[in-house]
């Protein structure tokens, strides 16, 4: 039977989700009599995608129901996500003369963009101005004001493997020197595990399950969840939450790519079977900086909170020493000060540290391969090791 009036709704995630719940708990039609309800839901959409939406599905709706919005709030300025939304609900009016209806944008446990206070405060602004608008224009304007930050059953399980920046999960790697360069594995991870708003944890593997399901199977018993949930982690090349498919992509973050240049740069001169303790200075907050540096010609200093700890997760200053004075602070890691450091010798023509020679020779030939064709047979069995 050929239904009446046509009901399309679009947006972002939660449109997704309420599709299926709805399927689950009615009917994809909401159990509504003469009624053909449409869906088209999409992940992390922004607003700028819901016309073009709207417009390729080639339907003319009686009534549109957009919930979207949430996404850009960080993104870009209120007014002109106000002025775009406007204009774009104008324009839906006039193509499918249907009744819009816009629904609110609705508290977050966790805000994607920006500062979350101020997220929210762009939230409440946009909702007030869009329900005068829809109200002055033949719309209807849906407030969600039961959708609650503070009701964690309303929420998704999700959990975000955050980066070292925030200083609150690692990954933690062991390396070995023998005949072989370093060896880096990962196999200890710290994750912040979201549940609620009210119940987020600290959750430490050690090893790592080396599968999806082995993860969410691990995650499940300590956490003594019930109900099933899927796994997300935040994509460094999206800056975006993404399904977790392939266990490997906890691991893809710069962050670990830098503490794996790192290990191998630290590594470097005690392969070399040189000693780096005149060149690389480490010290605590608390030390005097004019002892550690006494003495140095050329090298690095840098300062931790913990001289333990063999790769720090944050580090309090990197610097430069060149006679026994600093002439470049917060360099952020030990990769970058290796990098400037090359900089600066070439540009005021300084000799290498005598004691590291052939370190500095596999930095320069190798890994910056200058002057690569010819090389010290020490330097020249390693580039063959490395090249098997």
């Amino acid at each position: 039977m050929t239904r009446g009036k046509l009901v399309l709704i679009v947006g972002h995630s939660f449109v997704k989700w309420a599709e299926r719940r709805a399927e689950a708990a009615w009917e994809p039609h909401l159990g509504l009599r003469s009624t053909n309800v449409q869906w088209y839901g999409e992940g992390g959409m922004k607003w700028s995608q819901i016309l073009p939406v709207v417009l390729s599905t080639g339907l003319r709706p009686d009534v549109l129901v957009i919930h979207a919005g949430g996404n850009d709030l960080g993104l870009q300025r209120s007014v002109d996500l106000l002025s775009s939304m406007k204009e774009h609900i104008s324009a839906l009016q006039k193509i499918t003369s249907a009744t819009v209806m816009f629904s609110g944008i609705t508290e977050r446990c966790v805000w994607r963009w920006g500062d979350g206070r101020k997220s929210n405060k762009a939230r409440k602004f946009i909702n007030s101005a869009m329900a005068q608008y829809t109200a002055d224009n033949g719309g209807v304007f849906i407030d969600n004001k039961e959708i609650k930050h503070e009701r964690g059953e309303l929420f998704r399980i999700s959990i975000n493997l955050l980066v070292v920046k925030v200083h609150k999960v690692k990954s933690f790697c062991w390396g070995q020197v023998a005949e072989e360069p370093w060896i880096i594995t990962y196999n200890k991870m710290l994750f912040r595990v979201i549940i609620s708003p009210q119940n987020i944890q600290k959750v430490r593997l050690d090893p790592v399950p080396d599968s999806v399901d082995g993860l969410k199977l691990e995650l499940k018993s300590r956490l003594q969840l019930k109900d099933p949930f899927d796994l997300q982690y935040e994509d460094e090349d999206f800056h975006d939450f993404c399904n977790l498919t392939c266990i490997a992509d906890l691991s893809k973050d710069k962050t670990a790519n830098q503490r794996m240049r790192t290990a191998a740069l630290l590594g470097l001169p005690w392969y070399m079977r040189e000693t780096p303790s005149k060149f690389l200075k480490i010290c605590e907050p608390s030390d005097r900086e004019e002892d550690e540096i006494k003495g140095v010609v050329i090298g690095i200093l840098v300062v931790v909170e913990n001289v333990m700890e063999p790769l720090p997760a944050f580090y309090n200053d990197v610097a430069l020493v060149i006679e026994e004075e600093v002439v470049m602070r917060h360099l952020s890691d030990i990769p970058n000060a290796f990098l400037n450091l090359m900089g600066l010798v070439y540009a005021l023509n300084l000799n290498y540290p005598r004691e590291l020679k052939f370190t500095f020779e596999v930095i320069q030939r190798l890994f910056i391969g200058v002057g690569s064709e010819s090389c010290t047979a020490r330097v020249h069995s390693l580039k063959s090791k490395l090249l098997r």
